[in-house]
Order: C-alpha cells, then structure tokens, then sequence
C-alpha cells in the first residue's frame, strides 16, 4: 500500500467514528499532554514533550505554538481543551 493509499484510509477510518468516540480521543491526547490533568496546556507542557521526543525547539517557537492555539489570548492562559480540539481540527484530523 502506498503511503497516499495508507493516508486515506486512516482517514476514513477516523472520520468514520461517532461524536462522542472523537471527544474521547481528543480528550486523551489532551490528557497525554497534560500528564492526566484537566489542563490547560501550558508552555511547561510543551518543553517537556519536545524534550521526549528529543526535539531543539525554542521557547520562542512554543509561545507562539500557544498563541496560535488559543488565538492570542496569551501564554499564561495556555491551551484549553477547546482551544486543542480546534487544532485538531484545523490540522484535519478530524473534520
């Protein structure tokens, strides 16, 4: 299977799930983020999963990463779960 072919059925096969079965994944990548909080996500979050994942990024480059999340509401208000699955969604894993 090419990787297109691949891409595309993963699709299907997530778009294909209920409402609800969407909340929960959403809701347990959140918690993935947040070690099992109820969040938000914040910039001390991000540090610590960039580091996990063995990835030089700036703190400059997770603000921002913040601010586009939450529309500019600021860095110490953080990532909500709304404002998570709204990325999710504009990154088109759900749609």
């Amino acid at each position: 299977m090419t990787y297109p072919n691949f891409v595309a059925v993963c699709a299907l096969k997530i778009n294909s799930r209920s409402d609800e079965s969407r909340q929960e994944e959403v809701a347990e990548a959140f918690k993935l983020f947040t070690r099992g909080t109820d969040g938000p996500i914040t910039i001390h979050h991000l540090r610590r999963i960039a580091k996990e994942l063995k990835e030089e990024v700036s703190d400059e480059m997770l603000r921002n990463m913040i601010l586009e999340a939450n529309g500019g509401a600021g860095v110490n208000r953080g990532v909500g779960m709304d404002d998570f699955h709204s990325v999710m969604t504009r990154a088109g894993v759900f749609s």
